[in-house]
């Protein structure tokens, strides 16, 4: 069991991803932008936090700058849930230290093995995100 921070600014995204998470076994904290990751980040400290790249006020990108500006946060996993498939979105968030990436809409399935993948082993080949985002 892992606690997540889910940041989405969509409702039914977010109550999906909590009934999704929940299910398999997760703790969840849903908030509904980037600003509020920040504040939920300090107690307890979540096991990774998936977030949304495009939120009003504080983007996705933007709370992940500040994650990692925090070293008690840097070694939060960080994975981006976003319609933005665009190869330059994902370079920016590897760049800023980002472990993943999925483009919606995503199934279940997929969503827990990458989040899997990311608390068993935080270096992702991301050659794979890109790819599947362009067959998608």
């Amino acid at each position: 069991m892992a606690r997540i921070l889910v940041a989405e600014d969509d409702a039914d995204i977010r109550d999906f991803l909590a009934v999704v998470l929940t299910g398999a076994g997760h703790e969840v904290t849903p908030v509904a932008d980037g600003a509020e990751v920040l504040t939920r980040l300090a107690f307890p400290p979540p096991s990774m936090v998936l977030i949304d790249l495009h939120m009003p006020g504080l983007s996705g990108l933007d709370a992940l700058k500040q994650i990692r500006t925090v070293p008690a946060w840097g070694k939060v996993p960080v994975v981006f849930l976003t319609a933005s498939g665009a190869t330059d979105d994902m370079v920016r968030a590897r760049t800023l230290g980002a472990q993943g990436y999925l483009v919606k809409p995503i199934r279940s399935a997929d969503l827990l093995a990458k989040i899997r993948v990311v608390l068993e082993d935080r270096s992702l080949i991301w050659l794979d995100d890109i790819t599947q985002s362009r067959s998608a």
